[in-house]
């Protein structure tokens, strides 16, 4: 994941003198050789070779390779930035000793950090070993689950054991699964510090888990047997029996308006009708583990096919031109048999992949025909 990218917006390679208390973990393990910018810091290599670059590859800009591993700041000064108006959450402002801000994603200036750390300075707390599992200001279950469960089995691959860390720093709501999944992971509860009780402090080791060049949503390939590690899950080897349609009627937003006409079809094949919202980690852990086949529309609820077995039959329908990738990702990682349905909006239209979605009589055969290659039963629409 490119949490070094956003760490370093403001990197400057005439300020390499701030950089001084900085320590650098490669896991070659890891690498994905994916490209990024020349200037960001954590990368492997000497500082006049980062300078030049590597050759550039077709159709990318000039950069480095940037390798998966772990980044190790000390004597870091960091700050929550309270959200502006009705944003969610709170960011973080990140300095080095000297003043120098590494992350601003508010303004995108240097400017904001400084002002604010510059009167905290004197009545600052002091933290130990602090390890930034996301740097987002708010995540939904998707992002939540990889990125914080995947950083924290980088950390053990760069031989952080939980108990070395004093404080583990990340969006915390209190939310039964965000408990759970941290108690599974052997994060001790007084150990974690939610990004929005953070007041200004300073670090005396900051850890950044890096996956490289790549997202959430271009997943690594280790993040599958990483999640399954940190949180001690073992998935079966067999698909389940059971067949679940995963509704988002308990959403605000990317609905499905004529679901009544989808949930008559499914009927038919004896599937399940299930809002993931109300469950709690483990009940959506055994719901996913006993699913033979799966339907949902595209939402963080398909993070539960992470606890699918190989060969579980998967499809997504998703907005018209707004197909993501991540769980696509996801089930081939896992060994899922995946397919998806691109569906439009009332009209056939969809001019964002927030809207509401409506199934036309040729999205319903082409939903019946996949199921009955996936159940090799014969219905019909």
């Amino acid at each position: 994941m490119a949490l070094v990218k956003r760490i370093f917006s403001h990197f400057r390679p005439h300020r390499a003198a701030d950089w001084a208390g900085a320590e650098w973990t490669p896991l070659p393990a890891l690498d994905e050789r994916t490209w990024v910018s020349p200037l960001r810091f954590a990368r492997g290599e000497d500082a006049e070779q980062a300078r030049r670059g590597s050759p550039r590859p077709k159709g990318r800009k000039t950069g480095a390779y940037h390798r998966a591993g772990l980044l190790a700041l000390d004597e870091v000064a960091m700050h929550r930035i309270p959200p502006k108006g009705d944003e969610q959450g709170s960011e973080l402002a990140i300095t080095t000793p000297r003043g120098l801000p590494l992350h601003s994603p508010i303004t995108r200036t240097s400017a904001r950090p400084r002002l604010l750390l510059a009167g905290q300075r004197n009545r600052q707390a002091t933290l130990g070993t602090t390890a930034l599992l996301t740097p987002h200001k708010q995540v939904n279950y998707f992002h939540w689950i990889t990125e914080v469960l995947g950083n924290l089995w980088l950390l053990q691959q760069a031989g952080y054991e939980r108990s070395a860390i004093d404080h583990y720093l990340l969006p915390f709501t209190g939310a039964e699964w965000q408990a759970t999944a941290l108690e599974r992971a052997g994060v001790p509860a007084d150990r974690v510090l939610p990004v929005d009780e953070l007041r200004g402090s300073r670090v005396r080791r900051l850890l950044i888990p890096s996956w490289g060049d790549v997202t959430s949503h271009s997943l690594p390939a280790w993040l599958t047997r990483g999640i399954h590690a940190s949180c001690a899950y073992t998935p079966s080897q067999q698909p389940g029996t059971r067949r679940i349609y995963i509704s988002r009627g308990d959403a605000a937003r990317r609905g499905l308006l004529n679901e009544q006409a989808l949930t008559r079809l499914l009927e038919r094949f004896g599937f399940e009708h299930h809002v993931c919202g109300g469950l709690s980690l483990p009940q959506q852990q055994a719901l996913f583990a006993e699913a033979g086949v799966i339907v949902a529309l595209h939402g963080a609820a398909l993070t539960n096919l992470l606890w699918c077995a190989p060969g579980t039959e998967v499809l997504e329908l998703h907005a018209h031109r707004h197909q993501g990738r991540s769980f696509h990702l996801l089930a081939r990682q896992l060994g899922l048999r995946y397919q998806a349905v691109s569906v439009a909006g009332p009209g056939h239209s969809s001019r964002t992949r927030e809207d509401d979605l409506q199934l036309s009589d040729e999205d319903l055969g082409l939903i019946d025909r996949l199921l009955q290659d996936a159940t090799g039963e014969q219905q019909g629409c």
